[in-house]
């Protein structure tokens, strides 16, 4: 297990590093509440749900713009090698992003399973979603048949550029997929919260 958390921690923490530099400022939620479900609906419609088959036609209906190579260069600071969308919701800006759906990917945490999908928003401290992402989480897998393991916590990876955060990986059993949750703090009050699934292993 300690094997598949590395690899799984390496192929988040790529992704969730490009993000966090996204922005380094935000403006206050009008309503945190508000926020934490919108981006919580997101996850779940968009890399639950859609991904990975249906993702581009969830961006689609999100109308969901593409990134550029200079905009995806400006927050991967890398040559595009994966779809980002950015989408506008009612209650804050987000970005959706799918690494390459091949099985041999660089970013699946094992071999023949597909690379993780992962939602992310710039908020400040108050955005109330990690109690709710439990909860959906929960709803999730046991619509499966599945459990959740425990909750590994990880240090913070170097490629983020931030004060302080707080990374965590949870399994589920008896078929293994994993679930991802990032809060990262940014220069000054602004906080990155990023939402990751990588589904099932292909049979």
């Amino acid at each position: 297990m300690k094997l598949h958390v590395t690899m799984l921690a390496a192929g988040l923490a790529v992704g969730a590093a490009a993000g966090a530099r996204a922005e380094d400022a935000a403006a206050p939620s009008p309503d945190p509440s508000a926020h934490a479900v919108e981006l919580l609906d997101i996850f779940e419609r968009g890399c639950l749900r859609a991904f990975p088959a249906g993702l581009g036609g969830f961006v689609a209906s999100m109308q969901g713009e593409k990134l550029s190579r200079d905009a995806f260069v400006k927050i991967a600071r890398e040559e595009p090698t994966r779809p980002i969308w950015s989408v506008k919701g009612r209650h804050g800006d987000y970005v959706i992003e799918a690494f390459a759906g091949t099985e041999d990917s660089e970013h699946a945490p094992l071999p023949g399973q597909n690379p993780p999908c992962a939602v992310f928003t710039i908020a400040p401290a108050d955005l109330p979603v990690q109690q709710p992402f439990g909860a959906l989480k929960a709803r999730f897998v046991a619509e499966q048949g599945l459990t959740l393991d425990k909750i590994a916590p990880w240090p913070m990876p170097p490629q983020y550029e931030a004060d302080s955060g707080l990374f965590e990986l949870q399994f589920t059993s008896p078929v293994f997929s994993a679930f991802g949750y990032a809060m990262v703090r940014r220069k000054g009050e602004a906080i990155e919260y990023r939402l990751d699934y990588s589904p099932p292993r292909k049979k």
